[in-house]
């Protein structure tokens, strides 16, 4: 049934629940949030795999919904600020200006535990050439332990099992990071920027070559 709703956010912080089935979406329904405080927001939600409800409120605190309940998930760093969220299955993937923390659902404490902090930038700095990164602006979990995160340069970064992998140029524009990631056939990658255009990237052995794009379309959408 997840596959069959969606969940909004407004402008005023209420979420709303919509069953796709329901032709018009005669029925909605909201979420109560009425355990947020009243001076904050929920800014990104997502769900995990059991269903669990995930919202990142305006004071960058995170909030677990299964069942009836309302909980807030134990930080760290609860000053950190996220500029976006992604899930696989029932793992978290938070983006921070130039890192990644990662929670996993615990069944036995039914919420989310902090399990790891990857420092993009360190494995940057890593490399003979040491790009530097700007701040994080997306993240794509394309598996239990492999990403993709992009800078607000188009600087996109893939890291496995918290190994620097491969290294993609978006374009230069408004707005260069990515919104969509696919991968294929090993070293073909597609990866879209937030005004519409999609490349086409074919990755080098080492880790520390930037690739650019050997196909591009411009405005798909």
């Amino acid at each position: 049934d997840e596959l069959e709703e969606i969940v909004t956010c407004s402008s005023t912080g209420m979420l709303n629940k919509f069953r796709l089935r329901e032709i018009l979406f005669e029925t909605q329904r909201q979420i109560d949030v009425s355990s947020f405080d009243k001076n904050v927001h929920a800014a990104k939600l997502k769900y995990l795999k059991n269903g669990a409800l995930i919202v990142l409120d305006s004071d960058m605190e995170i909030h677990i919904k299964n069942g009836q309940d309302w909980i807030k998930v134990e930080q760290e760093n609860s000053h950190q600020k996220f500029v976006e969220m992604e899930v696989f299955e029932n793992r978290l993937f938070l983006a921070g200006k130039n890192s990644v923390h990662i929670f996993d659902y615990s069944q036995d404490l039914k919420t989310l535990k902090f399990s790891l902090k990857i420092e993009v930038q360190e494995l940057l700095e890593s490399l003979t050439n040491k790009p530097r990164l700007d701040y994080l602006r997306s993240i794509h979990a394309l598996s239990f332990d492999e990403i993709l995160v992009c800078d607000a340069s188009g600087l996109a970064v893939n890291i496995n099992h918290n190994k620097l992998k491969n290294l993609f140029q978006i374009p230069k524009s408004i707005e260069p990071w990515t919104t969509a990631v696919a991968k294929f056939e090993g070293c073909f990658w597609l990866l879209g920027d937030r005004v519409g255009n999609l490349y086409l990237y074919k990755t080098e052995k080492s880790s520390e070559t930037i690739s650019s794009p050997v196909q591009k379309i411009w405005k798909l959408h």
